[in-house]
């Protein structure tokens, strides 16, 4: 009868204390009993977003750096079109001509 008393007391304590530290954490001490444990997951969430975020970031800018050298590239070759080039010998000939 005494163990089963003792040991719904014990179960009934350590329930209120853990509510309690849930509903009202502590103004100073360790991290998660100060701001529960969940801010812990709150932070590894936040660490994680920032990380996602960083990679995303770094995806945008080399794929605008590879459409941009497309773009440069696509130039380029409009450019080369518009040149004509004329290698015959008569042509070479009026060039040194005065």
């Amino acid at each position: 009868m005494f163990t089963s008393l003792f040991g719904r007391c014990i179960g009934i304590f350590s329930a209120v204390a853990v509510l309690l530290l849930f509903f009202f954490p502590l103004v100073t001490g360790p991290f998660p009993a100060t701001h529960g444990p969940a801010t812990i997951f709150r932070l590894k969430w936040a660490v994680l977003m920032l990380l996602l975020s960083m990679v995303i970031a770094a995806f945008r800018i080399a794929s605008m750096r590879l459409v941009k050298a497309r773009l440069a590239c696509a130039r380029l070759a409009e450019a080369r079109e518009h040149i004509r080039r004329d290698v015959t010998p008569a042509a070479l000939m009026r060039v040194l001509r005065c």
